[in-house]
């Protein structure tokens, strides 16, 4: 114990300590950020998609009655003694079936990812909450660390903490 410590820059160590500050400000904003941006899109997912796709469906199924009536007209009418070949409604029709088997499958998929985005959420509010953790508790332990050393050091160095603080504490003593 007989050697000294070789200090060459408690400023060195003090920059640190501000640029540690700096990133985990940095870091809380963009946790916060993410977990808002997580949130909106929950909310997305549980009220304006499936309303969207609600709305398609009932587009889609009047599409295709509409279709179907134009189809089933067109097989009942008769020119020059001739049935009509329909063919042209027949294809709308069967578009019209399609996108709207389509559109019934798009909400069983929404439902789907729904569930799926629900459960992934969760999972990554459970990640956000330990970094979270982090931030707040080890990051803060760590500082104050840091700022201790600083005060060590710089008591070992002979040098004053702070200027605010000697003068504050010279001004109860008059010479």
């Amino acid at each position: 114990m007989g050697e000294s410590a070789n200090i060459t820059s408690v400023e060195a160590i003090d920059h640190f300590q501000v640029v540690l500050r700096t990133q985990r400000d940095r870091a809380a904003e963009a946790l916060d950020t993410y977990k808002r941006e997580l949130h909106r899109v929950v909310q997305w997912f549980e009220n304006e998609v499936p309303l969207v796709w609600k709305q398609e469906l009932r587009r889609r199924y009047d599409e295709m009655s509409q279709a179907r009536a134009e189809f089933e007209t067109c097989k009942m009418r008769t020119v020059a003694g001739q049935r009509s070949s329909c063919i042209d409604e027949k294809k709308r029709y069967d578009r019209a079936k399609r996108r709207l088997q389509d559109g019934e499958r798009k909400i069983e998929d929404v439902k789907t990812w729904r569930r799926k985005y629900a459960e992934e959420s969760e999972e990554c509010r459970g990640r956000l909450g330990k970094f979270q953790g982090v931030l707040d508790h080890d990051l803060e332990k760590s500082l104050a660390l840091l700022e201790r050393t600083v005060q060590t050091l710089e008591t070992y160095l002979g040098r004053t903490i702070n200027p605010t603080d000697s003068d504050s504490s010279n001004a109860g003593k008059e010479d």
